[in-house]
């Protein structure tokens, strides 16, 4: 995913400086999109990770909030996670114990005193 999301920047890029062809309305549209949904992508990712109570890293917690999106369940993300009916999923791409040891650290008035 990473290789795709280099191509795409370089194409959106390259195209927004390449004055000698200009952008078709269509490209621009396109560009826009998917420049929106990386945006909002990002924005759960980080967003999952400031909100959970132990600051799990966001990326890990991301794959467990798409598998509990494709689940049924009425359980809450956290609840589902970490005592409900998803506390013994574990991932291949990214294992529960990877996900409870990969946390982040903050820094707040503490840590400058």
């Amino acid at each position: 995913w990473q290789a795709i999301d280099y191509a795409r920047l370089n194409h959106s890029t390259v195209s927004f400086f390449n004055f000698d062809k200009p952008e078709t309305t269509t490209s621009r549209w396109t560009r826009i999109s998917l420049n929106a949904s990386k945006a909002q992508k990002l924005a759960i990712q980080h967003w999952i990770e400031v909100i959970d109570p132990r600051h799990r890293y966001g990326h890990n917690l991301n794959l467990y909030y798409e598998e509990w999106c494709k689940r049924d369940t009425e359980q809450p993300f956290f609840y589902w996670l970490d005592i409900g009916d998803g506390k013994e999923v574990d991932l291949k791409d990214c294992p529960r114990l990877r996900l409870q040891q990969e946390c982040i650290k903050y820094l707040g008035p503490v840590y400058f005193q």
